[in-house]
């Protein structure tokens, strides 16, 4: 998820300003006849909520919540996820405890390739190809994407001694395995281009 194809999602976007009362807000976006990637940001003192397609998620920081988010440069549209992640006071989750972040498949298996280019730098080469095989049968073979917890209890149940070298995934709890929701990070986007696109429309009808 990036700028770009965020950009190209909003493309024909139009703003809808529903309410306008101080910091009491609710601004909505969205593309003309289609509720498609629409979405509302909607704020009162202290908070900012934005709701839509891309699911909810409610930030605190400061009183007005447009000026915490709003951009300081005149071009692209920076944004902030992991700072504004430790603002986040609350994520729509249905049925399922909502989050910010997601399991990272291949981040865990890069992870785990690691433990295994340490072990074979450690032994000689005539034990590589039984760590090889080891390693692809009793763990890679048996790992699921999407399966964290699955995937944590498989790594962590392999054990095997080799030439004198214990061979685990020690300390394998401590590294993260974590990434932004593609629906966080298009959240980030909305509320700075969404700010944005909110000012340009309050200096238009200054002007006129």
């Amino acid at each position: 998820m990036n700028a770009e194809s965020f950009l190209k999602d909003v493309s024909t976007h139009l703003a809808e300003v529903i309410r306008e009362d101080g910091v009491y807000r609710h601004i909505r976006f969205s593309r003309p006849n289609t509720r498609c990637m629409w979405f509302d940001l909607i704020t009162w003192p202290g908070h900012l909520c934005y709701t839509g397609d891309m699911g909810t998620y409610v930030f605190s920081r400061v009183n007005d919540m447009f000026e915490f988010f709003r951009k300081d440069s005149a071009s692209g549209i920076p944004i902030s996820p992991g700072y504004w992640s430790e603002k986040c006071l609350a994520v729509d989750g249905g049925r399922r405890s909502g989050s910010v972040f997601e399991y990272d498949h291949d981040k865990f298996l890069a992870v785990i390739n690691e433990y295994l280019t340490s072990w074979l730098e450690d032994l000689d080469e005539e034990h590589h190809e039984e760590v090889r095989e080891a390693f692809k049968g009793d763990v890679l073979d048996r790992l699921e994407d999407g399966d964290e917890h699955g995937n944590y209890r498989i790594a962590n149940e392999f054990s095997m001694t080799v030439d004198g070298h214990e061979l685990e995934f020690t300390d394998l709890w401590e590294r993260s395995f974590r990434r932004f929701t593609h629906h966080f990070l298009w959240c980030c986007y909305a509320l700075v281009w969404g700010i944005d696109q909110y000012d340009k429309l309050s200096q238009k009808e200054d002007a006129a």
